[in-house]
């Protein structure tokens, strides 16, 4: 980066033999761009900037009173001290961009925080054409998380009352203080995608030798296979969640947040992902915590590769399309709930086709694909992931995962045994925390019928709800059901 006075005096800069500002007035020429941009994201909240330079269009932005929170995404580390050394990332978070990192983990953890229709990218046209591939690069990441977290936002908000309730009620009834011991044997994840057919064989001879791992999905084909599964791992919070725990074997340990459907047959092991409920109900340390992914089968991955040690894992069925009309490996939970209206009229064949159809978002020949599995896809694909992490093929879509026709053979017995969290609240102390909860929501609507005002505790809970505003009704009836739990 060269750096030369312009007219005015402010300095400008050429970097890759172009100049990244105006060689006249470079802090009139952000505050122009920035006008203009304003005017078409009127209500945007939060930025995203991409490569500011040297830093003129954060002086424009930060002016803005109406910007409550600012990101900075740097392409150059000459920039950024540029930037640091002007003072003028003090208390902005920033970052510099890692080609070979493609996860952001600070980014995501900013989008998380967000509302993403509040939150927009802004990006410095000269700075971003200076550095052209990493550009491109970026863009392509940022695009990805912005789906992922939108798609996480919308299901919150459509699950929020169901998270909450389930979380509350879950913590009472069940205890989640199980953890699996460390592992010493090779692990198989069983999705539940049409490819997982081609392997039941072979997993059910490895079933003696291997740890199981499963997502809800799979556990009726598992089951009608002979296959036990060892490790289960849920987050759908839905009634139709409960259809795939009837296949549940009752040795299983059970890997899910609290919000998540459960079932006292199994050994459950808890862990907290950050929503709302659970800041109501735990202190730091009571239980593991994990990042919301956005899908059970990054979950899984995450944890399992996390606690396999220096085993292999082996990734079955993760198909994130359909083969033609099939969504699953046969049998299913959801085939019966399908085929109810089936009749001499409407075969099941036809049920089962108009059910791909209606769901299909793309087709690339033989594979349809749903919005839902584009987005898993991307999350997927920006990940990387562990050279002992394998995908068992066929490859229906593309990712950064190694494909093996087969799973290899493994002769050793495995060794699974499960010991206890000693910090898990108890009962006695999980029913208190539950009563003292369902006591400050009722002093607090007290409050608010008095005085037409909202706590700071009423306020939260009602965010957590996803409410537009206190609902008196609803949360006198959640404080009268959570007092009698």
């Amino acid at each position: 980066m060269i750096l030369e006075e312009s007219r005015q005096g402010p300095l400008t800069a050429r970097i890759n033999n172009r100049y990244i500002h105006s060689r006249y007035s470079p802090q009139k020429e952000a505050d122009q761009f920035y006008m203009r941009w304003t005017l078409e994201n009127r209500e945007c909240r939060r930025i995203v900037l991409i490569e500011p330079g040297l830093g003129y269009l954060i002086k424009s932005i930060t002016s803005n009173p109406t910007i409550h929170d600012l990101f900075v995404i740097f392409l150059s580390s000459e920039t950024m001290k540029h930037c640091r050394k002007s003072g003028l990332l003090n208390k902005i978070q920033y970052q510099l961009f890692d080609p070979l990192c493609r996860e952001m983990p600070s980014l995501s953890s900013f989008l998380q925080d967000s509302d993403i229709r509040k939150t927009a990218v802004l990006e410095w046209p000269a700075a971003m054409q200076a550095f052209n591939e990493n550009a491109r690069l970026l863009k392509q990441i940022i695009v990805k998380l912005f789906r992922i977290k939108q798609g996480n936002q919308i299901t919150e908000q459509h699950f929020s009352r169901i998270w909450f309730n389930n979380g509350i009620c879950n913590f009472i009834r069940y205890d989640y203080s199980y953890n699996a011991a460390d592992n010493s044997s090779p692990v198989i994840l069983c999705a539940s995608g049409p490819s997982l057919d081609y392997h039941l064989d072979r997993i059910k001879k490895l079933s003696s030798t291997c740890i199981i791992a499963s997502l809800p999905s799979s556990l009726r084909v598992l089951k009608e296979h002979g296959i036990e599964t060892d490790i289960l791992f849920s987050t759908d919070p839905g009634y139709y969640a409960r259809e795939h725990l009837k296949y549940l074997p009752s040795r299983t340990l059970s890997v899910s947040p609290l919000s998540a459907a459960a079932d006292n047959k199994s050994n459950l092991m808890g862990f907290l992902q950050g929503s709302p409920v659970e800041s109501y109900l735990f202190e730091k340390k009571e239980l593991p915590r994990f990042p919301e992914m956005g899908t059970v089968a990054a979950t899984a991955i995450d944890f399992l590769i996390r606690w396999k040690g220096k085993m292999p894992l082996y990734i079955c069925g993760l198909d994130l399309c359909f083969d033609d009309i099939k969504m699953h490996a046969s049998p299913h939970s959801f085939e019966p709930l399908i085929l109810e209206k089936e009749s001499r009229l409407n075969p099941g064949h036809s049920l089962t086709y108009e059910r791909a159809y209606s769901m299909t978002d793309r087709i690339e020949k033989p594979y349809r694909f749903t919005k839902s599995m584009t987005t898993y896809q991307n999350w997927f694909s920006m990940q990387n992931f562990p050279a002992d992490v394998y995908r068992i093929g066929p490859e229906t879509v593309k990712l950064e995962i190694p494909i093996l026709d087969s799973i290899p053979w493994y002769s050793k017995k495995k060794k699974f045994s499960l010991e206890r969290n000693l910090n898990y609240p108890d009962f006695s102390m999980r029913k208190t925390r539950v009563r003292n909860l369902a006591e400050t929501l009722k002093r607090d609507l007290d409050l608010y019928v008095k005085r037409s005002e909202s706590t700071v505790f009423l306020s939260s809970l009602r965010r957590a709800l996803s409410m537009d505003d206190v609902d008196y009704d609803t949360l006198s009836l959640m404080a009268a059901k959570w007092a009698g739990l």
